[in-house]
């Protein structure tokens, strides 16, 4: 199929894909506010911080997904092949990850106090179903079935939040809670197969450690990217007093829209950026649309900031509106910094990880050895670090496509 006749295709899927991220994390949200009224503030804490080691344990799916679809998109003929393979690698690594969920459970459930322990041994199977639908996502990603991807979006952030909110109204608890969200985890990943067995239609014939060093590589990195997006909200919690730690976490979600809403972006570029013929114009043109969202969003924030401060966390944060808009700067940075990361993971880029550790190290030490008196100290030095993380990645882009030029 040609460049011209797939740009059509790529441009509606990005619609499609937008629509079913937005909703899935909106679906995320939903869980969370019914959960807090139902649960009150103690067992609530409990579910929040299992739903956090889920999504640290998600990494690796993100991992998964990245590696395969760069891996199809790369291949001639859209890696008939390669998908079998892949697909082994995915379920041996939800083996993996679950097994390690499994054995750590016992120290889960005494480091999180929790009071009811079995909610802990429900990580296995939600991690485990998450890390299979991970790859899932990754073949339909790397074939360019936006369409079924969007739809894959929606199923698991349904599949979980339903599953959740069903657990919550029968027992109400956070054991019935997680045991809810790991039934419709297991039964989006299940109903992820349909969507995706078509392309598995050459018998896997590669070992399954054909690309293990690549998924490896790949989780490394961006685990370390969500621990620079999300260090510095500990940072704040641990060094600035308890009111103004509050308004840091108020505008710390007004950083994670930003990071957010451009997010489809990557999903739907990466497959171009792992096409060496389309990769110089799938790049510009994605760095362009995350920057106008980038722009847009903080110049939004900067002119209605009481407005946005309202919405978000209610009057009694309004001393954050005069510098909301540096939240959503720090986010908007960080949407650019995981979109060239992705570019970078496209072409196999190893030095990537080097350049996000890094800019971690950086952070920590500008907001640990100076700058930690107030938010706004701390949210500058993001701003810092985030800005050198992307300049790193610019500029990686720039020697690359100089040098293809040249060639």
């Amino acid at each position: 199929m040609s460049t011209n006749a797939l740009a059509p295709r790529r441009a509606g899927g990005a619609t499609w894909v937008a629509v079913a991220m937005f909703g899935a994390n909106a679906l995320g949200y939903l869980l969370n506010l019914v959960a807090s009224r139902v649960l009150g503030p103690t067992a609530f804490g409990a579910l929040g911080a299992l739903l956090g080691l889920v999504l640290i344990g998600n990494v690796v799916a993100l991992g998964l997904q990245t590696v395969t679809a760069r891996v199809l998109a790369s291949s001639p003929g859209g890696g008939g092949r390669s998908a079998g393979d892949l697909y082994r690698l995915g379920r041996w690594s939800a083996v993996a990850v679950a097994g390690l969920a499994f054995a750590s459970a016992p120290v889960v459930a005494h480091l999180l106090h929790l009071r009811d322990g079995w909610s802990a041994w429900v990580l296995p199977v939600v991690l485990g179903s998450l890390t299979v639908t991970g790859v899932q996502l990754g073949l339909l990603q790397g074939g360019e079935r936006f369409r079924r991807l969007a739809g894959l979006y929606l199923l698991a952030a349904a599949g979980k939040v339903g599953g959740g909110r069903l657990g919550l109204a029968v027992g109400g608890t956070v054991t019935s809670t997680m045991a809810g969200t790991a039934a419709g985890a297991l039964v989006s990943a299940a109903a992820g197969h349909l969507l995706v067995r078509d392309q598995l239609v050459s018998p896997a014939r590669g070992p399954v450690t054909g690309h293990l060093s690549e998924l490896l590589w790949a989780t490394h990195a961006l685990l370390v990217l969500f621990m620079l997006t999300n260090v510095d909200v500990l940072l704040a919690r641990h060094y600035l007093p308890g009111p103004e730690a509050g308004l840091y976490a108020v505008g710390a979600v007004v950083a994670k829209g930003a990071f957010w809403l451009p997010s489809f972006v990557a999903v739907v570029a990466l497959p171009a950026l792992a096409d060496q013929q389309r990769r110089r114009r799938a790049a510009g043109r994605a760095i362009a649309a995350v920057t106008a969202s980038g722009v847009v969003f903080t110049a939004f924030c900067a002119a209605f900031g009481d407005l946005v401060v309202t919405v978000v966390g209610g009057s009694a944060y309004a001393a954050l509106a005069p510098d909301v808009w540096l939240f959503a700067a720090a986010g908007s940075l960080y949407a650019l910094a995981q979109l060239l990361l992705f570019s970078r993971l496209a072409t196999t880029d190893r030095r990537a990880l080097a350049v996000v550790w890094a800019g971690l190290a950086l952070l920590l030490v500008l907001v640990i050895g100076w700058w930690h008196r107030s938010a706004t100290e701390i949210v500058v030095c993001v701003l810092v670090a985030a800005s050198a993380v992307v300049a790193a990645g610019l500029l990686a882009e720039l020697h690359e496509h100089g040098r293809s030029l040249r060639a």
